[in-house]
């Protein structure tokens, strides 16, 4: 899986496989549900082999556009929150023309030199960390 940055999953079996073939495990970056639950939408995620990227989107129209452009759609990643709410933490995606980058650290998206592309989702923090914005 080289050229994999980010890999966002509600599944511990197929995150134990992302590292098995080459992944590395960097923590959790925020908690989305494994089922739609009220008020979370599907974080649809493609991946393109020729790039190794991933795109997560909660846009089905992006989706389809990607999926017309060389990207495979890989099913729901998890589903996510489309808008903030109490509690909640913004993850940013970020792109540097060949690659898409995740995270809720405004830092990490400063030093990544990567253009900011918008809010993908809003994630609750795992315990303790607090949202950095």
């Amino acid at each position: 899986m080289s050229g994999l940055s980010c890999f966002y999953t509600a599944s511990w079996p197929e995150a134990l496989n992302v590292i098995q073939h080459g992944g590395s495990f960097e923590g959790i970056t925020g908690r989305c549900q494994s089922a739609n639950e009220a008020g979370t939408a599907p974080l649809y995620r493609l991946y393109s082999g020729n790039a190794g990227d991933h795109l997560d989107t909660l846009s089905a129209e992006e989706r389809d556009i990607a999926s017309m452009q060389g990207y495979t759609y890989e099913g729901v990643a998890c589903y996510v929150y489309p808008s903030n709410q109490a509690g909640l933490c913004p993850l940013l995606r970020l792109w540097n023309g060949t690659d898409h980058f995740y995270t809720v650290s405004i830092h990490e998206a400063i030093r990544s030199r990567y253009n900011y592309e918008g809010i993908a989702a809003y994630l609750f923090l795992p315990p303790g960390s607090g949202c950095p914005f």
